[in-house]
């Protein structure tokens, strides 16, 4: 069982204790607002590398080690941007989300507003998308169609998510399942088909570059896909990335 410390912004520990593999960001939030006295509904966990979490992703989903350090912030403004993108997105203290920049590069997600009221747990975004995940698991998508602002022929899909991960133009989203989703531009890592039957299960990490996406699963072995020569073929170390 990994040992996990939680501090607050002014470095100030919270909760130092070890939690078992499947224990959830949702009992780590509560946890903690108990100690505080606010509402488990003003907080967000906020790793190291700037990553936060969907209340039902776990410990062990998350890629947490021993020794990890996750901030509590709460009641805070949250603002997010691509270094390639043209809008800005912000989640409120409320759940709501708002959008501003290049009306068609995602800045302008009026056609789903109503879906951005409330319940927002984390945004993604890439050079002209936005990827949402509310906090039931499902995801909201706007911006151009081609770079995965749309989302509606994976739809049935987009269930029990956990994480996105954006490259240039496309998304992948890591489910609770251990599966992966993919879509957006085919060529920067929308299209997984010649891989997907090694993302159907067993997923436990996800990254990706500006034009792929490479998985770690649980057998520590590492799937990718995307443009070949940039990352997305790596049979050229297929022995010592089979874990």
């Amino acid at each position: 069982m990994p040992c996990i410390s939680v501090v607050r912004v002014t470095g100030e520990e919270i909760i130092h204790a070890q939690f078992v593999a499947s224990c959830s960001f949702a009992i780590l939030l509560r946890d903690c607002a108990h100690v505080l006295g606010v509402g488990q509904d003003q907080c967000v966990l906020v790793s190291s590398d700037c990553r936060s979490f969907a209340p039902s992703c776990t410990v062990e989903q998350a890629g947490l080690v021993d020794g990890d350090v996750l901030t509590l912030v709460i009641g805070k403004t949250r603002i997010f941007a691509y270094y390639l993108g043209h809008s800005f997105a912000v989640i409120h203290p409320d759940g709501s989300l708002s959008c501003w920049g290049n009306p068609t590069d995602g800045g302008d997600a009026d056609m789903v507003q109503d879906k951005l009221l409330a319940d927002v747990q984390m945004v993604t975004g890439n050079s002209a998308a936005w990827a949402a995940i509310k906090a039931d698991g499902s995801v909201v998508t706007w911006g151009e169609r081609f770079a995965g602002g749309s989302s509606g022929c994976k739809r049935e899909q987009l269930f029990g998510v956990l994480r996105v991960v954006a490259s240039n133009v496309a998304f992948a989203a890591l489910k609770d399942d251990g599966s992966v989703v993919t879509w957006g531009d085919a060529h920067d890592g929308g299209n997984c088909a010649h891989v997907q039957t090694e993302l159907t299960e067993g997923v436990q990490q996800l990254v990706g570059n500006p034009t792929g996406f490479a998985a770690v699963r649980l057998d520590g072995s590492v799937v990718t896909w995307g443009r070949a020569d940039l990352g997305g073929d790596s049979s050229a170390v297929r022995d010592p990335l089979q874990g």
